[in-house]
């Protein structure tokens, strides 16, 4: 979707656009502003028709590159849940595949009350910062359940570190319920997050975000 962002489309001036990149689910990717190369006004009965041709720069695609050598790739979600208790939150990681993450509505029953469910365990614990690079490659893990409404930082991540970068990830359709410091991708965010998006539903009492 092209935006004109100057005084006019004709063949003596050409102002410079907004370009919008969107999703299939219609939400934006990335805007960037570019210029026009050509114009030709199309005539047709009654109106004109300014056809312009734009060339994108090269950082309006997403921009995945070829995961960290040595990354550790994640392709289940059983090894979503074990990169904090088995991998470590220093290392690096790549998502190789997308994750339907709907099982975890029913995971980590609650002893004190049968039937009610903890769900996902956010990557990090309570006091663990995640300090590696988690490159989702542009897939989405969806149906994500996180239901610990006692429970501050909250998120599939509790906290990302300074220097720490999650890039090219979606998560999708989530259910995310804490108290305070919540979000969708990270509860707290010191590090980078590039190229990501959640949909879904985040909830708590105080300092709730849909992203982070």
């Amino acid at each position: 979707e092209v935006h004109e962002t100057g005084d006019g489309l004709d063949n003596k001036y050409h102002p410079n656009v907004e370009v919008t990149e969107y999703n299939d689910l219609g939400q934006v990717l990335k805007s960037i502003e570019t210029t026009i190369n050509d114009v030709e006004t199309v005539s047709v009965p009654g109106e004109e028709i300014v056809v312009a041709s734009v060339t994108l720069l090269s950082d309006f695609d997403a921009e995945i590159t070829e995961p960290l050598p040595g990354a550790i790739e994640i392709s289940s979600l059983e090894q979503l849940r074990d990169i904090f208790s088995l991998n470590g939150m220093n290392k690096d990681y790549v998502l190789i595949c997308d994750i339907d993450a709907s099982e975890t509505e029913f995971w980590n029953e609650d002893p004190y009350n049968p039937g009610t469910y903890f769900g996902f365990a956010p990557i990090g614990g309570q006091f663990s910062r995640f300090a590696g690079t988690f490159d989702g490659q542009g897939h989405v893990i969806s149906n994500l359940h996180i239901n610990r409404p006692d429970e501050d930082n909250i998120g599939f991540f509790t906290q990302i570190t300074y220097g720490a970068k999650v890039m090219n990830l979606g998560l999708e359709d989530m259910t995310v319920t804490g108290k305070n410091f919540v979000g969708g991708l990270a509860a707290v965010n010191y590090g980078t997050i590039t190229n990501c998006f959640t949909t879904g539903e985040v909830s708590g009492q105080d300092w709730v975000g849909g992203l982070v």
